[in-house]
């Protein structure tokens, strides 16, 4: 739950639209979104787990790939948004399998992982899945084809499926 709420917080919230739109055209704003996934993952991660090697091979390993597979999105055509996000969290699962099944949790804080706790997360996870990702799928018309064959939104569906 963790991995997938730094991804969404990395991914969506914490990239800026300017970076969003020019990281595909220039490696500052690319390596600028890698920083940002970094910081915003190591902090969901590190306020949950207790530090070891395994947690910095988790990091290493989601963020790296995130960066790789960024850089490669800008030669996908057809839904970009979804292929881009699959590819994303493929990783993240076989990276956990790999590297966090065992990681030791914290038993302070925000994080001891009683019902309650795990149940808030999954609540909070849900919502900004909702507000963010799924919005930019209809958006993009990926769950949504607006106009079939195009692989860009046009004007009249821009902000769709986005609180404004």
């Amino acid at each position: 739950m963790l991995l997938l709420l730094g991804h969404v917080l990395g991914d969506f919230y914490f990239q800026p639209k300017t970076m969003a739109e020019n990281k595909y055209h220039s490696w500052k704003w690319l390596v600028g979104h890698g920083v940002i996934y970094a910081i915003s993952m190591s902090a969901v991660l590190l306020s949950g787990v207790k530090y070891s090697q395994n947690l910095l091979y988790l990091l290493l390993a989601a963020v790296v790939s995130h960066i790789v597979v960024d850089y490669f999105k800008r030669f996908i055509k057809w839904k970009r948004f979804t292929i881009d996000q699959l590819t994303h969290l493929a990783i993240l699962g076989v990276s956990w399998k790999i590297w966090g099944e065992n990681l030791p949790t914290r038993g302070f804080v925000l994080f001891e992982f009683d019902y309650f706790k795990k149940s808030m997360i999954l609540v909070i996870l849900g919502l900004l899945c909702i507000l963010q990702p799924v919005g930019t799928l209809i958006e993009r018309g990926d769950i949504w084809d607006f106009d079939k064959g195009k692989t860009s939104p046009n004007e009249s569906q821009k902000g769709a499926g986005k609180m404004r």
